[in-house]
């Protein structure tokens, strides 16, 4: 595997680690959130 093949699949990675990290928080505050207002409203 040549240096660039092997540098654009690291840096895919990561992006697919940061967008799957990112949604799974976000869908936890929302999950949060909703359920906090529920309770207290």
């Amino acid at each position: 595997m040549s240096l660039a093949k092997a540098s654009l699949w690291t840096a895919v990675s990561t992006l697919v680690k940061i967008g799957a990290g990112l949604l799974v928080v976000k869908l936890l505050a929302v999950s949060f959130w909703s359920g906090g207002r529920r309770t207290s409203g």
